[in-house]
């Protein structure tokens, strides 16, 4: 009898390709986010590498389930990682989460999001921050321009936003995702949480609509735990009509029922 529920929806943004990907095996789910790029072809990999690497962490969860989840994203990211390129290489954020009768562990490696919610209903939001921080005044005029309407003076800062954090990914100093070096695995947050035995998993699109909306975790969460697929329609809708540019969506309950 399987002792675990899943379920997950995703839905794509305004770039014309989906590039979030979630899974779950036994006690385990995932949600992985590949990182958008500036032209179609590589967009085009980002998609075809985020499955790969959603297939890996299904194979290292079967081959090793008692490894830390560390471990296991090192191994995913390693068999990932052969990858054919001519220089490129795809990247994602992931959340990824163990949960059984003893609790919830969880682990965040970039801005996806692992919420924690305990018995008595108080919700523990982890998500890595690092990204925020390279080129942030950059950034402040990216989001500025979209705000404004203006698509021109947004892809040019745009372009040169990605180039700075494609100098600053996997770097001491900058931030750490899932790419071509398994050691940003030992560079991911984690944690346990012992009275816990529901955790959702959501990437950034989805982390951003539910700030913009103004709800409160524990609400946002209700709504997902009643339903997925239609609550994050709902929340996509809402998005819409307050972007023009919006974020892939992907958003997991993961839960113990035994």
């Amino acid at each position: 009898m399987n002792k675990h529920r899943t379920r997950g929806h995703s839905l794509q943004g305004t770039k014309g390709l989906l590039q979030d990907v979630w899974g779950s095996r036994d006690e385990f789910a995932w949600v992985i986010d590949g990182a958008t790029r500036q032209n179609a072809s590589e967009n085009s990999l980002v998609a075809s590498w985020a499955n790969s690497l959603s297939q890996a962490i299904e194979s290292a969860t079967t081959d090793s389930p008692a490894s830390s989840l560390s471990s296991i994203l090192y191994q995913a990211i390693t068999q990932a990682s052969l990858w054919p390129n001519d220089g490129f290489h795809p990247s994602a954020t992931i959340a990824l989460t163990r949960v059984n009768s003893s609790g919830a562990e969880w682990l965040v490696l970039g801005d996806a999001c692992a919420v924690i919610r305990n018995e008595q209903g108080d919700c523990e939001i982890h998500q890595d921050d690092r990204l925020e921080h390279v080129a942030s005044k950059l950034r402040e005029r990216v989001l500025a321009a979209r705000a404004a309407g203006n698509a021109r003076t947004a892809a040019r800062l745009g372009t040169l936003l990605l180039e700075r954090e494609d100098a600053s990914r996997n770097q001491e100093s900058g931030f750490w995702v899932a790419s071509d070096n398994p050691d940003a695995a030992w560079q991911a947050q984690s944690g346990f949480v012992s009275d816990a035995h529901v955790v959702y998993l959501f990437t950034d699109g989805v982390c951003e609509a539910i700030q913009d909306s103004r709800q409160d975790w524990p609400h946002a969460c209700d709504a997902f735990y009643g339903d997925v697929t239609d609550t994050l329609q709902s929340l996509r809708d809402e998005a819409a009509e307050r972007r023009t540019r919006i974020d892939d969506m992907t958003a997991v309950v993961h839960e113990w029922i035994g």
